[in-house]
């Protein structure tokens, strides 16, 4: 169920939340839908994606195929940034 692990237009209290704060994603991560939307880049082009639903996003809109596309000169407290560390890369 969405209610357990985002915050979404229906639940969040239109304000974003603290991490962790929901259950994690079968795969043990937090977050990675509601809440804040990720920026995210595909390429060359101008255009950014905007992935995952935000605190502001209808719950049913709220999942991990929703792809919007936005310019990147956009500024909103519902838009976040993800970095990651994957485990399997040799640090130098």
């Amino acid at each position: 169920m969405i209610d357990n692990v985002a915050w979404h237009k229906g639940n969040a209290g239109d304000a974003t939340h603290n991490v962790k704060q929901k259950a994690p994603n079968n795969l043990g991560i937090y977050d990675m839908l509601g809440n804040v939307a990720e920026w995210t880049i595909s390429g060359s082009d101008p255009l950014f994606i905007v992935a995952g639903g935000s605190y502001d996003t209808e719950k049913e809109r709220c999942n991990d195929e929703l792809r919007e596309f936005d310019h990147c000169n956009v500024k909103t407290s519902s838009l976040g940034l993800r970095l990651v560390l994957y485990p399997g890369i040799p640090k130098k």
